[in-house]
């Protein structure tokens, strides 16, 4: 009987228990996860962390460590490069929301040669990232941002009628959706961020913020907008890709910001997009899409099939699947 492979998982999320693919996979596995909140924060727990999952993985000839994020990956290749691993060594959601300067890109290269794998979330990071930290470009592989659909039918949380939604607080551009609603007087926002990604901005009055929403309220929040809105700082901003996915599968068409990092999830069929900065441009959209109800509620119908077919975790599970076999 052929044993079976070990894969060990080092992640830094809340949950503890937290499975990732480990119930989709069609492969025979014997999971191992090291949560970082276990060994509790700062930088010394970052390498105790990584410690304990190489040594995991030694102990019991791992056929793969996943890392999942570039900080504790670098932890793990600091330690690599004094004690080499057998197992193949995979950084999972290889992802920076913005180009690192020079010198930590420097830093970066010598730590992360050790890795075997980097998978990330765009094609344009798969192609970038290669040539930023002078890696080799067969080690890249990209897959599409996967969750599991939100569940519907959720009684609703905002009154007063129709709306727009704009969630989330890393790296987002309130000043410029902030500057579009007072444009548009007549269109309701619902915003739920962090207090702190508003502080100094002018709040117009239409726009209703809601702060540290759990998920719940905030899938309750997105299944009931007429369409969603995502604003980054720039084109060369890489994230949003969860709220996009979220907001997708609950049937909601888009407004988002011409990014590069974005150009694999966004598609004329579900989503319209503006010039990054550009208040009015962004008004413009919304108000294309606000008075098109019909319209709206089609490009929303097409951004679910999308999210369908693409951006499941059953499509993670087969990437990682790829990657093992190959």
């Amino acid at each position: 009987m052929t044993p079976r492979r070990t894969i060990v998982c080092l992640h830094e999320f809340d949950d503890r228990s937290w499975p990732w693919v480990r119930d989709l996979t069609h492969l025979d596995l014997d999971w191992h996860f090291v949560a970082l909140g276990d060994f509790g924060d700062g930088e010394r727990a970052r390498f105790r962390a990584a410690r304990h999952a190489l040594e995991l993985a030694q102990r019991h000839d791992a056929a793969a460590l996943v890392i999942h994020g570039p900080r504790l990956t670098m932890r793990v290749g600091a330690l690599l490069r004094l004690r080499p691993a057998s197992a193949r060594v995979i950084c999972w959601s290889f992802h920076y929301p913005t180009i690192p300067s020079r010198p930590k890109r420097l830093l970066f290269r010598q730590l992360l040669r050790p890795v075997t794998d980097f998978v990330a979330y765009s094609e344009i990071e798969a192609t970038l990232y290669p040539r930023l930290y002078g890696l080799d470009p067969a080690h890249f592989t990209w897959v599409h941002w996967g969750i599991a659909p939100p569940p519907g039918a959720a009684e609703p949380i905002v009154e007063g009628g129709a709306y727009l939604s704009a969630v989330g607080r890393s790296n987002r551009d309130f000043a410029t959706l902030f500057a579009a609603a007072a444009r548009l007087p007549e269109v309701p926002f619902v915003v739920v961020t962090g207090p702190e990604c508003i502080e100094g901005l002018d709040v117009p009055a239409n726009v209703d913020l809601r702060f540290d929403l759990p998920l719940a309220d905030v899938d309750r929040i997105l299944q009931h907008c007429r369409f969603g809105v995502l604003t980054l700082p720039a084109a060369e901003t890489w994230t949003g890709h969860s709220v996009l996915a979220r907001t997708l599968f609950l049937g909601k068409a888009m407004v988002t910001t011409r990014s590069e990092g974005l150009n694999d999830y966004v598609d004329p069929a579900h989503a319209l997009t503006y010039a990054p900065g550009d208040a009015e441009d962004l008004a413009a959209r919304i108000r294309e899409l606000w008075e098109a109800p019909a319209r709206t509620a089609e490009m929303g119908r097409r951004g679910k099939a999308f999210a369908e077919r693409c951006l499941t975790e059953g499509r993670i599970a087969r990437h990682f699947e790829g990657l093992l076999t190959h």
